[in-house]
């Protein structure tokens, strides 16, 4: 997983706290993680695992794959369907 996929992941994963009206807090809470936890994961500071994910997901009333593909989603460019750079050959 590269580094641009976990920003992804996290500002999508932030972007679903603030929709639902969450604080880390309160993600964290629901979610059974530390505060600290939710914050890495959100600035793509941690290698999230798909089990944590998981539980974040469903913290946040989503299913898992809306926030996987979301973060897909941002990893090919709007000018060409290629996949960004680091994720070429992996």
């Amino acid at each position: 997983m590269t580094r641009h996929l976990l920003r992804a992941l996290g500002n999508n994963i932030r972007a679903e706290r603030f929709r639902m009206g969450y604080t880390q807090e309160e993600l964290a809470e629901k979610s059974g993680f530390h505060r600290t936890y939710i914050g890495d994961v959100e600035r793509g500071a941690k290698n999230i695992t798909i089990n944590n994910c998981a539980i974040i997901a469903t913290a946040l009333c989503l299913p898992l794959s809306d926030l996987i593909s979301k973060a897909e989603n941002c990893l090919f460019t709007s000018d060409s369907n290629e996949p960004d750079i680091e994720m070429r050959g992996k």
